[in-house]
């Protein structure tokens, strides 16, 4: 049963962090790359997490730690693989014009970041912008979103730990 509610808020997780995503590539493209607009999604996340846990508490008197745990994992993994499968088919076979938005974009920060980064560093990011362009391939939404399971790991080790103290 709570694994039912972790896939069901999770499913509509990933298409409200779709549709943000979607409300600033419409509004402008280069958007689509703010940071800001990146880890804003995360409140989605954090959001529809809590939404789950909510219903599975009051549905169920007797939870653990693990309960909490598991149902807030199941939204989160569900929501990144959608964003990401998302990420790929809009990179790659709807706009594939992105990658050009999105190597522009990474130039323009390496250019007014090159302070920060040792100059053979900054020149090594601009080899491989040349080299290869921006792409992002199905080995790259498979590792930003494994990789993003651990963020969402420890998000869910907050919820469960907050869930099952109140």
């Amino acid at each position: 049963m709570n694994r039912n509610i972790g896939i069901k808020f999770g499913a509509i997780a990933g298409m409200a962090v779709v549709g943000h995503f979607l409300l600033f590539y419409f509004i402008q493209k280069a958007l689509f790359f703010h940071n800001a607009v990146f880890w804003s999604s995360t409140l989605l996340y954090l959001v529809f997490m809590v939404l789950a846990l909510r219903q599975m508490r009051s549905q169920s008197e007797e939870l653990t730690f693990m309960d909490y745990l598991r149902t807030a994992f199941v939204v989160f993994v569900i929501a990144n693989i959608i964003y990401y499968l998302f990420y790929f088919l809009l990179f790659n076979y709807i706009d594939p014009a992105l990658a050009d938005i999105q190597e522009q974009i990474i130039r323009e920060r390496i250019n007014s970041n090159s302070q920060l980064l040792a100059p053979e560093i900054s020149n090594q990011l601009r080899t491989e912008l040349d080299k290869n362009g921006a792409q992002f391939t199905f080995n790259d939404a498979l590792m930003g979103c494994s990789l993003g399971f651990i963020g969402g790991f420890l998000y869910s080790l907050i919820m469960a730990y907050i869930f099952n103290r109140t």
